[in-house]
């Protein structure tokens, strides 16, 4: 069975319903969809900004800051990530560690992070401490996914240090590791959305109860027409249809009442036919009884003239009928009565009136 045969046998109301909870929920469920996305790519650009903006501080207090135990230039970079982690405060869900030569937290003043837990991190962005460039990447592990961003530092070849560069290739190699918790900066974002799939549940129940009701008081005059169309009856065309505003409903019932009113009319001018066709074939029927309740069936002669008149009656009904001012001399259509001298002769169990020579009737009409 057809999707199409089977929606033709869903009513009208029940078919405004269901697309008017399709579209609800589609819009719902699009707009969360989007939103979310869009929302999402937002809270990732900002996090990543974070991360850009704390590393260029880190670069500037590295390359061109003073050391605070020394009052000289960075030319330590383990001394200038130990001063950029004590002065750096981390966001909610930001964690930061520091690394020497490959190794977290090796001859530096670390404090606890949730990063230092998490061992699959840190040997995944441990080669990375070593490197010679700025390094943003995203991570997976077992707890959670990450947004990194390493910066190595060095000595520079003049005296100082560099941050993402070969340096001179003399001394250590330090690097600070910034990292965001993705899942947990999106946590609220998500429950948020959560709560708006919860919200947009129970506005789909209400437009559903709502499109039902909707539906059932604009379809209402379709069913007060069918209810008239079906007590309507050839019998009794005068029902019309109530007719109250100005919609395409409306227009719909006055349309029914006009055709109602041209079928009226049609049936009155047919009833009136009839009549007037029963009328006109009664008189001549009752003519030609006439003269056989009054013939002699005994007599030929009499048969006879009976015959002749009952054939001629309705020719001469129809020339009387159509006003015609000339009907045929000679065939009038008569009523023949007994005269008062008749004999009565017996005739179907009664008595009938003989033929005598004598002979009365009725003339032309």
């Amino acid at each position: 069975m057809s999707l199409a045969h089977r929606l033709s046998r869903v009513s009208v109301r029940a078919r405004i319903g269901l697309a008017v909870l399709a579209l609800t929920g589609l819009a719902l469920a699009v707009a969360g969809l989007v939103a979310l996305a869009v929302l999402d790519d937002a809270e990732r650009d900002r996090m990543h900004a974070d991360l850009v903006s704390d590393l260029q501080e880190f670069v500037v207090l590295a390359e061109e800051g003073v050391d605070p135990v020394t009052g000289e230039p960075f030319t330590d970079p383990g001394a200038a990530v130990r001063t950029s982690m004590e002065r750096n405060v981390p966001d909610t869900n930001e964690g930061v560690v520091g690394f020497l030569d490959g190794k977290p937290g090796v001859g530096l003043a670390r404090r606890a992070d949730p990063l230092d837990a998490d061992t699959e991190f840190i040997e995944a962005v441990a080669p990375l401490t070593l490197a010679t460039d700025i390094t943003y990447t995203s991570l997976s592990t077992a707890h959670a996914d990450y947004l990194v961003a390493v910066a190595p530092a060095r000595a520079a070849d003049g005296g100082g240090l560099v941050v993402g560069a070969e340096g001179s290739g003399q001394g250590s190699t330090a690097a600070q590791v910034l990292a965001y918790d993705v899942n947990a900066e999106l946590g609220l974002l998500h429950r948020a959305f959560r709560i708006y799939g919860l919200v947009a549940a129970g506005a789909f129940v209400v437009v559903g109860i709502l499109a039902w009701l909707l539906a059932g008081r604009l379809l209402r005059p379709v069913g007060a027409l069918a209810a008239a169309a079906q007590r309507i009856g050839r019998e009794d065309l005068t029902e019309r249809v109530a007719v109250s505003g100005g919609d395409d409903v409306s227009d719909m019932a006055r349309s029914v009442n006009t055709m109602l009113d041209r079928l009226q009319a049609a049936f009155d001018s047919q009833t009136a036919l009839l009549n007037d066709v029963s009328h006109e074939l009664r008189t001549p029927i009752t003519v030609v009884r006439g003269h056989l309740e009054l013939m002699d069936a005994d007599d030929p002669a009499d048969a006879r003239e009976v015959r002749a008149l009952s054939l001629d009656e309705p020719g001469s009904h129809d020339h009387t009928r159509g006003g015609s001012a000339h009907p045929r001399e000679g065939r009038p259509s008569r009523l023949r009565v007994p005269c008062p001298g008749r004999r009565a002769r017996p005739h179907r169990g009664g008595l009938r009136q003989g033929r005598s020579p004598g002979r009365a009737s009725l003339g032309p009409r």
